[in-house]
Parts: C-alpha cells; structure tokens; sequence
C-alpha cells in the first residue's frame, strides 16, 4: 500500500519483470468498456492509465527499430535480462494506445510522444516465418530458453497483432 517493492531482495524478479505495469491497464481498461462507468473512467481508470504511460515513456528508448524495452523480464521467470521481450512489448503497446483512447474520451489531448511511442514500439517478430518470437535474439525453439511465456494470455485482449501472426505463432509454440 505504501508504493514499495514486496519482492525479497534476493528476487531478481521485482526488479525487471517490469510487464506488471502495463499489465493493470487491462483490467481498467476493460471494465470501462463493459460498463461505460463515467464515475469509475475519472476517477479510476484516468489517473491509473495516464500514470502507467508516463512511466511507459520514461522506461523505454527509441531506437533505429522503434521504441524498445531493454533488460527486462517477461512472465517467464526463467529469462531475466531479455530485450524487447515479446510479452512485454506487446502488453505496453496496449496498455499505451488505451491511455491515449482514455485521454480523448476525458477530453485531453494525449501527449504526441504516447501517440509515436503506440506506433513505433518494437515487437520481435520472425517476418519469414510470420511469428511472434520470444524477444530480440533467441535461442533455438527447442531449447528450453525458448519460451513466449503467457504472449497467449494477451490474444484473448484484442493485441495490436495481425490475427494470421496470432495463428502462426499458436501453431509454432505448439
């Protein structure tokens, strides 16, 4: 309740699994949509996701490949000190687009760095297979480092990705 860390020190995880903060837009997010609350957009949902992108614009970095997230940890605890990891990619560009939906209904004018940051975020992607991949550079896809971690979650969630991508990459973690 106090804003600090719960994660014991001796957890890497607290420290770079940094996909929990565009994590709780959702939620937010879709309650508004399923109930149109106006009491609950203002005061709940507004201040959760206007935060959640400012601090979406401070973590990540533009890049020649887009805006990036670097040294991270998706779901998948067994793989810290990833980049680009598709999860976390994927959930931030979601988390972003409906900060800047929820600004318009609030009657703001999104930052035009929210609006650069939705069209540019890199999401690690294998073009001559048409798949998700894991984040930048994985191992083999036999290898038990290879691990897209909970990217299925997020399909239910309408993500920013095309629904043949979404099929292709069902199929190949399969």
């Amino acid at each position: 309740t106090d804003g600090s860390e719960t994660t014991p020190t001796p957890a890497n995880t607290g420290w770079v699994q940094h996909h929990v903060t565009p994590d709780i837009v959702i939620p937010f997010w879709e309650y508004y949509q399923a109930t149109g609350d106006e009491i609950f957009l203002k005061e709940k949902t507004w201040p959760v996701l206007k935060e959640v992108a400012y601090w979406i614009e401070s973590r990540g970095v533009f890049t020649e490949k887009g805006f990036e997230f670097q040294n991270v940890m998706g779901p998948d605890e067994s793989l810290e000190n990833t980049n680009n990891n598709a999860y976390m990619n994927i959930v931030t560009k979601m988390a972003i687009k409906a900060a800047i939906q929820c600004a318009e209904i609030m009657g703001y004018s999104p930052p035009p760095n929210w609006i650069r940051i939705e069209n540019e975020i890199f999401i690690p992607m294998d073009t001559k297979e048409n798949i998700i991949i894991p984040y930048e550079n994985p191992p083999n896809p036999l290898s038990n480092d290879y691990s897209l971690g909970m990217v299925h979650f997020l399909f239910l969630h309408q993500p920013p990705i095309n629904e043949q991508m979404i099929k292709n990459t069902y199929f190949f973690e399969e």
